[in-house]
């Protein structure tokens, strides 16, 4: 667990509204950049949220970025619970047909941020940056 996650549950309603505001930022600068490397104050600027809220939230870039990655995921989780296979599954080569078909629809819903979005390495410096369309 990151630091930011372990002071999410105790952010009152305008330091959960700031973090909504990093997030989206952080998300549109990826797309608007097609993956170029980003600076934290790039996110907190944009997002119009002052250094000090931006910083008692995360500890940085790669803290805002594993959030945001945690968020896709999360999204994810949920989209795959609400699928209903309209009949009862009874082998497991039919519980990895739903499964992939439903993981495939939502990459093609979600693919266009992810396609900017970077495999972290140990640092945001050196990550690699994943292509995406233009």
């Amino acid at each position: 667990m990151n630091r930011s996650e372990q002071r999410i549950p105790n952010l009152r309603t305008r330091g959960r509204e700031n973090r909504r505001k990093l997030l989206e930022e952080a998300e549109r600068l990826l797309l608007k950049g097609h993956g170029e490397p980003m600076k934290f104050s790039d996110v907190f600027e944009a997002a119009r949220v002052s250094r000090g809220s931006a910083y008692r939230i995360y500890i940085g870039i790669d803290d805002l970025l594993h959030d945001l990655s945690s968020e896709w995921i999360n999204r994810f989780v949920e989209f795959m619970r609400a699928t209903d296979p309209g009949k009862q599954v009874e082998t497991w080569a039919e519980l990895s047909d739903i499964l992939i078909s439903r993981g495939a629809d939502y990459w093609v819903e979600t693919v266009t941020p992810w396609r900017c979005s970077l495999v972290f390495g140990r640092t945001f410096r050196k990550a690699t940056v994943l292509p995406c369309e233009k």
